[in-house]
């Protein structure tokens, strides 16, 4: 961090009118808690660059984490002024935040609807903070409807053109309009075979919305529900591992082994050796239902395929396999 600040400090001052060095620094110097220190710089962002929206909005961010709500709504109100039309979904979520935060709960839903209406609805942040705030007040069902609504805009978004419907068969528009998102297909989910959405681009914050989704419904609804909404994710999203392995969590706590470890084994086979932490949970799945012949198995295969990454020196993929060498070893105890 220390050269990383050397560095932003060192772009200011061969060029104080661009912008984003101020964001980075004050944004970096607020993420460690130093509140002064960030403000000091992105005022100093401001006064060089006053037309940028997005110091306003960082200015906002560090005075709503420091509780001075006043000056949290008056610099992002600021911005709104400056920034293109997209941002303003940005800036009325931070500010339905400081109205919630005073306790006006109504504004705040109303803030975030507004959100809602730049952009199509395309705004994941704002879809999350407006279904859990409808959750929080015990809305369960607007809060459904919330994420349901927004989903069918992603869906529809992320759907592939097919040449019959683009040559305008009705057979065409029914195959693609009858998807049953209940059902566990095996190909599509797990080997991606007949996906009938576009590739996600990296870095897509829309896997939250699912995510936020899913876990509401394995609070609020059932084992059903939650499925399906795993079910729509993973056809999205077939290469999120963290994905297939809440997904397999939730199978395994309503006691479909065989999905469990479907699921399990598909983490596995997408993660590569970038990290052991589906292998030890695949292993440690195994182990609870006293499988250790198969969880060493897993074990194994986890360690071979993480081993030449961790040698290389990556830190994340070192530190799991050191987790996973300990389930080994308390597997290797069982079976004695």
């Amino acid at each position: 961090d220390y050269t990383a600040k050397k560095y932003f400090r060192r772009t200011i001052k061969r060029d104080p009118s661009f912008p984003n060095p101020y964001h980075a620094l004050g944004t970096l110097e607020h993420t460690h808690g130093n509140i002064r220190a960030a403000l000091a710089v992105i005022k100093e962002g401001i006064r060089n660059c006053p037309q940028n929206h997005r110091l306003y909005h960082a200015l906002g961010d560090v005075y709503l984490d420091a509780n001075m709500l006043d000056l949290a709504e008056e610099s992002y109100l600021a911005g709104l002024q400056h920034g293109p039309h997209w941002s303003k979904s940005f800036f009325y979520t931070s500010l339905s935040f400081v109205s919630y935060a005073l306790g006006h709960t109504r504004n705040s839903r109303t803030l975030l609807r507004q959100s809602l209406e730049v952009n199509g609805g395309m705004h994941a942040q704002g879809v999350i903070a407006l279904a859990q705030l409808e959750e929080s007040e015990g809305n369960v069902e607007e809060s459904r409807e919330v994420y349901r609504d927004a989903i069918l805009r992603y869906e529809k978004k992320r759907r592939k053109r097919s040449p019959n419907r683009r040559n305008g068969s009705k057979n065409g528009q029914k195959k693609n309009g009858s998807d049953d998102e209940s059902s566990f297909d095996t190909s599509s989910l797990v080997d991606g075979q007949g996906n009938p959405y576009t590739r996600a681009y990296a870095g897509d914050k829309w896997i939250n919305v699912f995510k936020s989704w899913a876990r509401m419904e394995e609070i609020h609804g059932t084992y059903e529900t939650a499925h399906i909404v795993y079910s729509k994710a993973a056809r999205l999203f077939p290469n999120n591992v963290d994905l297939l392995i809440q997904w397999a969590e939730l199978q395994a706590e309503h006691g479909d082994v065989d999905r469990a470890r479907l699921l399990y084994e598909a983490a596995c086979h997408r993660v590569g050796g970038r990290t052991a932490e589906p292998y030890e949970k695949f292993a440690m799945f195994e182990m609870t239902r006293k499988n250790f012949v198969e969880a060493q198995a897993v074990l194994l295969r986890g360690a071979q395929a993480v081993a030449d990454l961790s040698i290389g020196g990556d830190g994340k993929s070192g530190l799991t396999l050191a987790h996973l060498l300990h389930t080994w070893g308390v597997c290797e105890y069982h079976l004695g």
